[in-house]
């Protein structure tokens, strides 16, 4: 007499694949960087992470809860226009791939100045060699905080000229040669270092007496 044998093997346990390890995200990005600001606007940088096809961007600002979305792209670099002024911002970026998405980057703040108001330039005491610029300070934020001015004769190259408290409300060229063509650009220096859009202008000295 035949007995059949029924062994208590299930396919499930024997004949199905073993499951595939879920994959590792990416690597969040290092170096992320607010640069070349002025006013509101600048650049956005971080260094590359291996495998990522994308990169997520985000600022809010300083103190509040919600990001908001500021470029999705495929490169490690964006410009950012509009951004807020006089007053901080959150900067934040993660990768994206076919791996799983990195983590947020750590935030980085940032923050930009508004320009100079109110300006107007003319012959200094010496008009032969010294230019004078004026600004209006009567609403003046605490971010603006000095004010530059640099100097070229071919609009192309400039040297820092002057460098005084926003509170003066004017500034003293020196140094200039007399009956000579210059090109002038002014800013706002913020607590922090950035510069206001400029405000861009043109000058010519007396003759020497």
């Amino acid at each position: 007499m035949r007995t059949n044998l029924k062994l208590g093997l299930g396919l499930g346990a024997v004949g199905a694949p073993a499951s595939e390890a879920e994959p590792e995200p990416l690597d969040a990005p290092t170096g992320l960087e607010y640069v070349n600001v002025v006013g509101a606007t600048g650049a956005v940088n971080c260094n590359a992470v291996a495998e990522a096809t994308g990169y997520e961007f985000e600022f809010k600002l300083t103190g509040e809860e919600v990001w908001s979305p500021l470029s999705t792209g495929p490169t490690p670099n964006v410009g950012a226009s509009d951004m807020p002024l006089d007053t901080l911002f959150d900067l934040r970026v993660r990768a994206t791939g076919e791996r799983p998405t990195s983590e947020w980057t750590e935030a980085i703040v940032a923050g930009g100045v508004s320009p100079l108001e109110g300006t107007s330039s003319g012959n200094g005491i010496s008009p032969d060699t010294t230019m004078l610029f004026q600004w209006a300070n009567d609403s003046q934020t605490d971010w603006q905080n000095q004010v530059r001015v640099d100097v070229s004769l071919d609009n192309s190259e400039f040297t820092q000229a002057a460098l005084v408290a926003a509170s003066d409300d004017s500034a003293t060229i020196e140094g200039l040669t007399p009956e000579t063509f210059y090109y002038f650009r002014a800013y706002y220096v913020s607590i922090h270092g950035t510069l206001s859009a400029s405000v861009e202008f043109t000058h010519t000295t007396s003759p020497a007496p």
